[in-house]
């Protein structure tokens, strides 16, 4: 009998915990920060109102934590950049011809076990081997992330084969729908960037700030007059993460304002809501207890990231795909209530 036979044979004999553990160990190897370096052209697609809307971006990528993004324009034209050299992290937008100038998340030091986040995953989630696939001409293990209370799979993830590098990422809606997916076009795993690929100057007539994009003025005031909220957005996102927009949404016979950043791939999201307003925590979610600073919260993995629950005089809820002290962390900075 081959190797590979017996090999076979010993995989069927296993029981089907072993099988998930096989599947929660690949998971594992995706969420972990890549080996290995590359460049490539990705997609990135997300249903708002119901409408696929698609960004494309060049991306480069060298261990440890050495990142470059480039958003492109309808024109192919480097709209906004994101650079990191594992120490200090800019952010270019050339519409506004603004710079900003942070410390890189690489180099931030973690508060929180990700040994923790993942077993919250795996107590809210099965996850499970599905086939394989090839994407950017590459094969790749496709993962299935289901809830355990049953029903279809949430997410999908195609793990390359050889380097464990996430080549695409699809999220499903309750109905079944796409409502997000990132996918690899091309990919070269060969590339040896070069560190200037991970520095920035910026161009001559740039505005340069320390601080991080913060919400404008006259939106602010604007949602204040709509809402008769104090509108609070956080004094701190992550690096990467620039301000979009504010917006007022009916919830309830109540109104909320909604607050959205985004680092040109993924989005941060806020809602606050006056004290008396109970926001539904998103279908599924189990919300295990935590604090934002001395007050009581609620965590939840979604499907797509997670959920922070809390009130501070008004009510908030933050969703995104950031890690849960990150979370925490722009939940803290929400400045406080103000006196009557």
């Amino acid at each position: 009998m081959s190797s590979e036979a017996a090999l076979l044979l010993c995989l069927l004999a296993l029981p089907s915990w072993a099988v998930e553990d096989d599947a929660a160990r690949l998971l594992r190897e995706a969420l972990d920060p890549p080996a290995v370096s590359y460049s490539g052209t990705v997609s990135v697609t997300e249903a708002r109102s119901n409408v696929p809307e698609t960004r494309w971006l060049n991306v480069r990528y060298a261990p440890p934590g050495r990142s470059r993004r480039e958003t492109l324009d309808r024109f192919g034209t480097v709209e906004r950049l994101v650079v990191s050299d594992a120490e200090t992290e800019w952010v270019w937008d050339r519409r506004l011809k603004t710079a900003w100038q942070g410390g890189s998340r690489a180099s931030a030091r973690p508060f929180s076990d990700p040994e923790e986040e993942l077993a919250l995953l795996l107590d809210n989630y099965e996850v499970r081997r599905a086939g394989e696939d090839t994407v950017a001409g590459r094969p790749c293990r496709v993962l299935e992330v289901s809830p355990r209370r049953g029903g279809a799979p949430a997410q999908t993830l195609c793990v390359d084969a050889e380097e464990g590098v996430v080549l695409r990422r699809a999220v499903f809606a309750p109905d079944g729908s796409e409502a997000f997916k990132m996918s690899f076009e091309t990919i070269d795993l060969s590339v040896k960037p070069a560190a200037s690929d991970f520095r920035f100057k910026p161009p001559a007539g740039t505005r340069v700030l320390k601080a991080r994009p913060a919400p404008d003025a006259l939106e602010l005031e604007e949602a204040a007059g709509a809402t008769g909220m104090l509108p609070r957005p956080p004094d701190w996102v992550p690096p990467g993460y620039v301000f979009e927009s504010v917006s007022v949404l009916p919830y309830k016979g109540a109104t909320l304002l909604h607050y959205r950043w985004s680092d040109g791939v993924d989005a941060l999201s806020m809602f606050q809501s006056p004290a008396r307003t109970r926001i539904r925590p998103p279908a599924g979610s189990r919300p295990r207890r935590t604090k934002v600073g001395a007050a009581q919260a609620g965590l939840s993995l979604l499907a797509d990231g997670k959920s922070l629950e809390w009130s501070a005089g008004d009510r908030f809820v933050l969703m995104g795909r950031l890690s849960a002290d990150e979370l925490r962390k722009v939940a803290e900075s929400v400045p406080a209530p103000k006196a009557p």
